[in-house]
């Protein structure tokens, strides 16, 4: 017992120090493990709460696509559901932007109204570039809560442009 006081007494900073890094260890393990490794949830996190109530259907699928292949300028049609976004790519063929835009917006009125509540809704439209039209590729979306469709600008612009703005300043 005496040698143990002795020892404790002379080495007290040293046993305190390594009584610290055994628990700063032990902290860091867990939390590495917590936040690393622990797989209770999912991808999402509590984003997909209650997503089995509304869920979208193979029918609000095939509706959609009914909805869109029935005009004359689609080739194909694709709906995919990931978490809570609807993605709908439309492949046009001999077509003009702005009826491509009007065409897509015309698959809000076939989506049931609690889905467009609580899904966003995003937009693919392409075409490939021919002899006589132009192609385009243009996305967009319907987010939960606004009733139209926002959709992006592709305007490709050039360096001759760039540089022109720059020399007005």
């Amino acid at each position: 017992m005496k040698k143990i006081k002795e020892m404790w007494n002379t080495n007290r900073v040293v046993f305190v120090l390594i009584c610290i890094i055994i628990i700063c260890f032990i902290v860091i393990g867990v939390v590495g493990y917590n936040f690393f490794l622990a797989t209770d949830t999912s991808t999402y996190g509590d984003r997909l709460k209650d997503i089995e109530n509304i869920s979208v259907t193979e029918e609000d699928k095939k509706a959609i696509i009914d909805n869109l292949t029935a005009h004359s300028h689609i080739s194909e049609t694709t709906v995919d559901v990931k978490g809570k976004i609807v993605y709908i790519r439309v492949t046009y063929i001999d077509d003009e932007l702005n009826r491509a835009k009007e065409v897509a917006g015309t698959v809000l009125s076939v989506i049931k109204d609690e889905i467009k509540e609580h899904y966003d809704i995003h937009f693919t439209l392409v075409q490939e570039n021919t002899e006589e039209k132009p192609g385009f590729l243009i996305m967009g979306a319907k987010n939960i809560g606004r009733n139209n469709i926002n959709w992006n600008n592709n305007t490709p612009y050039t360096i001759e442009e760039e540089t022109d703005s720059s020399e007005g300043e």
